[in-house]
């Protein structure tokens, strides 16, 4: 298999910039992919259930249900911190290979 098709699911974009990065892992958007869950199969339970309620006539114990949920994603990201610190270690790694490439590329091009 070649480089390119390594990962097909994958498609091609632009650099994209540390503090882009940042931005995204910051942003409110997207909870669900950004929180450690402590049980995701209670969880996802618990929406099935929620939208039950909201195809059986309850859409008010089903908007409580949900409120709940998005509370408990928005206070899951920051349980233990664990997210600032996967931020730290993503940030890391990448400045790291960022300086490593820079070095890479001194060491190769002639001194004049």
């Amino acid at each position: 298999m070649s480089k390119n098709n390594e990962f097909p699911e994958m498609i091609p974009t632009k650099d994209i910039s540390l503090q882009e990065i940042l931005n995204n892992l910051l942003d409110s958007t997207d909870l669900e992919l950004k929180t450690e869950i402590a049980n995701p199969k209670r969880l996802a339970i618990l929406s099935v259930y929620s939208e039950y309620l909201k195809t059986n006539h309850f859409p008010k114990v089903s908007r409580t249900v949900n409120h709940f949920i998005e509370l408990y994603l928005t206070y899951m990201v920051s349980h233990n911190r664990e997210s600032r610190k996967e931020i730290i270690r993503a940030l890391t790694t990448m400045i790291r290979e960022s300086e490593s490439v820079g070095l890479g590329k001194k060491l190769t091009t002639d001194l004049k």
